[in-house]
């Protein structure tokens, strides 16, 4: 089995390099690699990148051991706005691109904070796709917001979904969104070979407070 250069992480899903770009300067002595396949935001990457750092855009399904060994693979924000076919990738290239010492730092959206907004999602969508406008789409949905039988963060959350256009986009108009129980996630790094390793960002609070987002740190065993 290949060795890993400890000092040396792939960062999937990196898109415009900002957060990448950041960390190799601070990390002189690190080597990073970004993949993205959305090819615009590469080329803007590429163009800031410090000289530790190299981009590729391409499909995740095209990337395998020949682009390195690494002591830390990354996936902060991905999982979650990816199709299922392209979760298999990612896990796929976990595989390959790791060696036993590997450490994998996933983050994704949590059922038990979104769990029951998806159904408001869903009939946004409906309502969207029925009356053909999305203005009064919005309207009739945010009359709705208020009455809504959930926390008042969450209402607050979702009143900010429905009127502001960036984080529509975002999250409402994104066809493979999908949020994950924390087991979920444990089973597939339990099938590439990683363990949980410390706890989980945000482990304590997020069954009675739940937070939008969980981060999580896997070390691969053999």
């Amino acid at each position: 089995m290949k060795s890993a250069k400890l000092s040396s992480m792939l960062f999937l899903g990196c898109g415009d390099g900002v957060a990448l770009n950041e960390l190799a300067s601070r990390y002189e002595s690190w080597s990073f690699v970004g993949v993205d396949f959305n090819s615009a935001y590469v080329e803007r990457a590429d163009q800031e990148a410090p000289a530790n750092v190299s981009y590729l855009c391409a499909d995740f399904s095209e990337i395998d051991e020949r682009v390195g060994i690494f002591g830390v693979i990354a996936s902060p924000g991905l999982l979650s706005w990816i199709s299922d076919e392209s979760v298999k990738d990612v896990f796929s290239i976990l595989m390959k691109c790791s060696t036993p010492g590997t450490l994998a730092h996933f983050g994704y959206d949590s059922e038990f904070f979104w769990g029951d907004l998806k159904g408001f999602r869903e009939a946004f969508l409906d309502l969207w796709l029925s009356l053909g406008d999305m203005t009064q789409a919005r309207m009739l949905i945010h009359s709705l917001v208020s009455s809504m039988p959930v926390t008042e963060s969450k209402r607050n959350f979702l009143d900010r979904m429905v009127t502001d256009d960036k984080a529509l986009r975002n999250w409402m108009l994104q066809p493979h969104w999908k949020p994950y129980f924390p087991s979920e996630i444990d089973d597939l790094m339990t099938e590439a070979g990683f363990e949980l390793e410390g706890q989980r960002l945000d482990s304590i609070s997020y069954l009675l407070n739940p937070s939008p987002y969980i981060e999580a740190n896997y070390r691969r065993r053999n």
